[in-house]
């Protein structure tokens, strides 16, 4: 067995392990995913009226629940935003609206839900204040009737007796590959990485075969001369090909003193034919010609 085939073994086993490993962790990481991260924060379901409301987010509710009393801005967040945008509060806690003075005039309308939400007409001083207490439980939204197109909306929610909704951990539910799917990945990612991975070696084979590590340039007219094999060997590699008649011998020398020093290193010089004797059986009249490593 050589190196190659080595080599590609390893490879292939590598990567084998790699995908097993791969889907043996989605397998144990996704088997609890239908926890949603291992439970969520609970709000009041304000609905999609706010969906567009400036400053609104459906997990970030002030939960007032237990004080008596909570006050939101009007005119927060550049003039057109209710801050908090929606508020969660006891029966009988007390709401007061305060004006910023920023933005304009505003007020405060119903929207739908059982408080009678109604500040009147629209006013621009920032030192006013609507008040309301509400023992009513349910959910309200309102709105700023001159800014109600530029998302100046909020919302009200009294008691624990409500609709509520669950925001899972994190922003959202987890991410679960279905069994199959990982499957066909895993395979599909395998089968890749082994072609892509014989196919390199199979071209180091084709290159290099038996292990050769050295390659002599081609020079005209004469075959592509390969070095020596390392870790040993034959002082000298010799092949011979036939052009037009004659026996053409290639001599690639293994000591690079060999290579540069005599007449017959010199590329592409006749050497003048030996007796069949000195030409190690090659029959005599025959050029020789030597090429140097």
């Amino acid at each position: 067995m050589d190196t190659n085939d080595v080599s590609r073994r390893g490879f292939v086993t590598a990567a084998g392990a790699t995908a097993a490993a791969a889907e043996e962790e989605n397998s144990s990481d996704g088997g609890d995913g239908g926890d949603g991260g291992g439970g969520g924060k609970t709000v009041p379901a304000f609905g999609a009226f706010l969906g567009d409301a400036n400053g609104y987010e459906e997990g970030a509710v002030e939960d007032a629940r237990g004080q008596d009393a909570v006050t939101v801005e009007v005119g927060a967040g550049g003039g057109f935003a209710f801050s908090p945008a929606t508020v969660w509060v006891s029966p009988g806690t007390t709401v007061t609206w305060e004006w910023t003075g920023e933005g304009g005039a505003h007020n405060v309308v119903a929207n739908d839900g059982p408080a009678g939400l109604d500040s009147g007409d629209p006013v621009e001083s920032g030192s006013y204040e609507y008040e309301t207490t509400d023992d009513d439980a349910g959910i309200t939204t309102y709105y700023c009737s001159p800014h109600q197109n530029q998302g100046m909306k909020g919302g009200v929610a009294v008691g624990d007796d409500v609709e509520t909704t669950t925001i899972e951990a994190g922003g959202g539910p987890s991410i679960t590959i279905p069994d199959q799917a990982l499957a066909l990945t895993v395979a599909t990612f395998f089968a890749m990485t082994s072609t892509l991975g014989l196919g390199y070696f199979r071209e180091v084979s084709r290159r290099d075969p038996g292990g050769l590590r050295s390659f002599a340039p081609r020079a005209a007219g004469n075959p592509v001369l390969r070095g020596h094999r390392q870790g040993g060997g034959p002082a000298d590699r010799r092949s011979c090909h036939r052009t037009e008649g004659k026996a053409v011998r290639a001599t690639h020398h293994r000591d690079d003193d060999e290579r540069s020093s005599g007449p017959e290193a010199d590329e592409g010089k006749i050497v003048p034919p030996a007796s069949a004797g000195q030409q190690g059986g090659d029959s005599p009249g025959r050029a020789e010609r030597c090429v140097g490593g």
